[in-house]
């Protein structure tokens, strides 16, 4: 079912004999044994912890451009946007265990490897904007700060890329 509306969804709740309301839609599991599932579930909340702590520590560095470039500062604030929008989406389906609700499934499990892949785009334009800074300016007295930062940047780029690929690979059945 695609659900056009944001209200449409509410049709799958009822009411039961108790006077409360109840979903009666469908529910979507990763496909495998329950071994494979939770090992799936694992490998996704690091993916995303990693990648949250690389963006927010990275942000957190005072490297050379940070304090007063838009042009370093602008991509970063792209990565926090979409790594939050990613986050909305990531908790939707595997926050409340191995059932997801099927208008979450449907609406959030598309936007998963787009977003990923959004992070590692603008976290190599942040990479690149940061790279121009330090050849124009130089590092700013700040050399362990702006390498640290790069560091960070190539690994967020890395993890959001295999992440992207991971969960765009993963499947899904109606359970």
């Amino acid at each position: 079912m695609k659900y056009s509306k944001k209200s449409q969804y509410l049709n799958e709740y009822k009411l039961d004999e108790n006077g409360k309301y109840v979903y009666r839609g469908k529910y979507f599991s990763i496909d495998g044994n329950t071994n494979e599932i939770k090992s799936t579930y694992i490998r996704v909340w690091v993916y995303f912890s990693v990648i949250f702590a690389a963006i927010i520590g990275s942000g957190c560095i005072n490297a050379a451009g940070m304090n007063n470039s838009f042009y370093v500062i602008i991509p970063y604030i792209a990565e926090v946007v979409l790594l939050f929008a990613y986050g909305l989406s990531f908790f939707k389906l595997f926050a409340k265990g191995y059932r997801v609700k099927e208008y979450n499934y449907s609406v959030s499990f598309k936007k998963l490897s787009p977003a990923s892949m959004g992070i590692a785009v603008t976290a190599a334009i942040s990479f690149i904007c940061s790279l121009v800074f330090i050849i124009i300016n130089g590092f700013d007295n700040q050399i362990i700060g702006c390498i640290l930062y790069l560091l960070l940047k190539i690994f967020v780029i890395c993890s959001a890329f295999v992440n992207s690929r991971y969960v765009g690979s993963l499947k899904w059945m109606e359970i």
